[in-house]
């Protein structure tokens, strides 16, 4: 029977849990047999721990996590790693009543650096900072980087409705925000530098601009949005020559597979902490640095140059293109 048990708080978004997976990790690692490592998240983001062996148990809500506290109460935790710290994941640890090593949120350093340009935040990435909320006990970040689990059943399937290229583009459409999306234009004229085969990949939402896109390419181009599981996207990453992905949980997902990346950035920036973490070492992260207004905002929801100038149009297509074939051919 394990001695310890441990509850982890990360509701949302995609790339945010995925970003938890080291905690779980080296949990596991230091203690082993000794610990049980349960995981509460909202219920849309079960799919994406459903296949890590190093937890014990994931409980899930749909509107607030006290959906689950007389459940959770009935566990007996000895700690809470709360890496959500907001109101709902401070009311949970209130009533259940137990110890808690809470995430050190650095939201006003944030809202200084976009609002007044002073950068006080610490070179460290949000892993760095996840972990230190189990520093007190004595667990040490390994370098294997981030873990995502995909279900054999899916490795062993035959996975996508379209026969997959052998060698190709991966173009992660999606992104919560419009700030952090390129437009259908970039999109196109990237893959017209390309003259590689590549896949489209996002959501429902996605479909009709991927549509136009691949149109537009004039060549092979698969549109997949809104036709894959996450799980099935998750391969294409890591089967992928290369990814070329805005600021969203489909970087963080190539990161685990330590996939050659191209990450574009536009409202956010890398110094938020962020930024893929240890993916192949090849990868290239392109910002319009000659915009000195950014950060536009910590989420990517607002553009200090108007959204349909936003900051991501400032790229030059071309030279993403040819960062992406230079990771091609390496």
């Amino acid at each position: 029977m394990p001695s310890l048990k441990i509850l982890i708080l990360r509701f949302s978004s995609m790339g945010d849990i995925v970003l938890t997976s080291p905690v779980i990790r080296c949990l596991k690692a230091k203690f082993g047999d000794k610990v049980s490592i349960q995981y509460l998240c909202k219920s849309s983001f079960k799919v994406l721990l459903e296949g890590n062996p190093h937890l014990d148990k994931i409980w899930t809500f749909e509107n607030h996590p006290t959906e689950v506290l007389i459940d959770l109460k009935a566990e007996k935790f000895d700690l809470i790693i709360d890496l959500q710290r907001n109101f709902k994941s401070k009311s949970l640890i209130r009533s259940m009543g137990i110890r808690s090593h809470r995430l050190k949120k650095l939201n006003v350093k944030k809202w200084i650096l976009v609002n007044l340009g002073l950068d006080l935040l610490p070179s460290r990435h949000i892993v760095e900072r996840y972990m230190d909320t189990i520093q007190e006990l004595d667990v040490e970040l390994d370098t294997k980087g981030l873990d995502y689990f995909i279900p054999e059943s899916v490795r062993s399937a035959n996975a996508f409705p379209i026969p997959v290229p052998s060698k190709y583009v991966l173009f992660a459409l999606g992104g919560a925000h419009l700030g952090k999306r390129m437009t259908a234009t970039q999109w196109s004229e990237i893959g017209i530098h390309l003259d590689k085969e590549i896949v489209l990949i996002g959501g429902k939402e996605d479909s009709s601009e991927a549509e136009a896109i691949s149109t537009a390419i004039g060549k092979p181009a698969y549109n997949l949005c809104g036709k894959l599981s996450i799980h099935q996207s998750a391969l294409l990453a890591e089967k992928a020559g290369a990814v070329l992905t805005g600021d969203t949980g489909m970087m963080h997902i190539a990161s685990a597979f330590k996939a050659k990346i191209v990450s574009v950035w536009g409202c956010t920036v890398p110094k938020f902490g962020m930024y893929p973490f240890r993916p192949n070492p090849k990868s290239v992260i392109l910002e319009p640095t000659q915009l000195k207004r950014r950060p536009c905002s910590k989420l990517g929801n607002r553009c200090k140059y108007g959204m349909n100038n936003r900051c991501i149009t400032h790229l030059d297509n071309r030279e993403i293109a040819d960062a992406v074939l230079k990771l091609l051919e390496e």
